[in-house]
């Protein structure tokens, strides 16, 4: 964390606290690959690691984890720090860049210098539990259904990738493929 912190109970189990005042547009997190964070590239590669932990911890792992295109395309981040007690909510005082926010793709999303970094949306006040809008995670189809389907979490706040289709999409899904670039196509556009 790039601010000062304590963590305790918050809105949904643990949260992170301000031990002090930040000021708008404050660096409150820094993603560091390898010292606070760790990647998954591939389903592969985290199903890997998941047989290797109890089910609870499984499901821990996957409830802390999120998305990050510029830092792995259709692949998972994992908080191995304090960070992974930040809780969601709708209207957070936490969250990306202001030249990352939005549903449409923009360039600047894949500049790890600016996106991968965690900013105070607001003023925040000392005692006041730092928070994000989980729904502004880039989450692969994969692991949506990984979650929901095999341990079972709920959800109903994350949004699957606009723009990054499962890497098996064009080899398991021709049918799908097709109505997809049937509906992308300009012709699609004026029926």
């Amino acid at each position: 964390m790039q601010v000062p912190y304590e963590v305790k109970k918050g809105i949904h189990g643990l949260g992170i606290f301000a031990t002090e005042s930040i000021s708008a547009g404050t660096m409150t997190w820094k993603a560091i690959p390898g010292v606070n964070l760790e990647i998954f590239k591939t389903e592969v590669e985290l199903r890997t690691h998941l047989e290797k932990l109890s089910f609870c911890s499984a499901k821990r792992l996957l409830e802390i984890a999120y998305g990050d295109p510029s830092l792995c395309v259709n692949g998972i981040i994992v908080p191995t720090d304090d960070s992974q007690y930040t809780n969601h909510a709708y209207l957070p005082n936490c969250g990306p860049h202001e030249s990352c926010r939005g549903l449409e793709f923009n360039p600047t999303w894949m500049d790890s210098s600016i996106s991968s970094h965690v900013y105070a949306l607001r003023n925040i006040a000392a005692g006041e539990e730092l928070t994000e809008d989980y729904r502004s995670f880039h989450l692969p189809f994969w692991y949506l259904h990984m979650m929901k389907e095999e341990y079972h979490i709920d959800t109903s706040y994350f949004k699957p990738t606009p723009f990054v289709l499962p890497s098996n999409f064009f080899r398991t899904a021709p049918k799908a493929q097709a109505l997809l670039l049937e509906t992308l196509s300009p012709q699609a556009e004026s029926k």
